[in-house]
């Protein structure tokens, strides 16, 4: 049997051991990527890509560009875009899925603020930037949760598992390309 150090095994349909995420088999998982930014005229936008384990797409949603008023900007000041990006448009993005996710990752440090939002691990996920490092790697990945998180060991672990198996940020390209698209076609 092989030993896995970041889940518990269980037998797949075709006899293969399947290690276990967040409590579930890694095949039942529904991950949840969310990316918010600016477009060209300085707008907030923001999307969420829900995909199975082997981030291929089950949903897809996004928020119109959001343009603040001058009074907004000066009422908000730096609190704007905390604001704008976690309590308008993440809430939306994350009210308007079809099902709740089990893991959510965010690409932004501001983002990690959505874990007051939903009870779900979350993690700030980047790709590890030093590739010029000499001797082997332990993860091309690099993650953060929010301060005083109670799920720092399930995102531990999740990554650990998950980034075996996928490209685990290839997800917040696809996010920004068809976000791009879907802005773009919209009357």
């Amino acid at each position: 049997m092989a030993e896995f150090t970041s889940g518990v095994q269980t037998k797949s349909a075709s006899g293969e051991a399947e290690p276990e995420v967040l409590g579930k088999q890694i095949s039942s998982l529904a991950l949840c990527y969310v990316s918010c930014s600016k477009d060209s005229g300085n707008a907030f936008v923001g999307a969420a890509l829900v995909t199975d384990h082997r981030t291929r797409p089950l949903e897809f949603c996004y928020v119109a560009p959001i343009r603040p008023t001058t009074i907004q900007r000066l009422l908000y000041g730096k609190s704007l875009d905390e604001h704008v990006n976690v309590d308008v448009m993440v809430k939306k993005l994350l009210e308007g899925l079809s099902r709740v996710p089990d893991i959510i990752f965010v690409d932004s440090e501001l983002l990690l603020e959505t874990s007051r939002l939903c009870p779900v691990p979350i993690a700030l996920l980047k790709k590890s930037p030093d590739k010029s490092s000499p001797g082997p790697r332990l993860s091309q990945y690099t993650y953060q949760v929010p301060e005083n998180s109670r799920y720092a060991d399930a995102v531990s672990q999740a990554v650990g598992v998950l980034e075996t198996q996928i490209q685990l940020c290839d997800p917040f390209d696809r996010i920004t390309e068809a976000l791009k698209e879907a802005l773009r076609s919209k009357p």
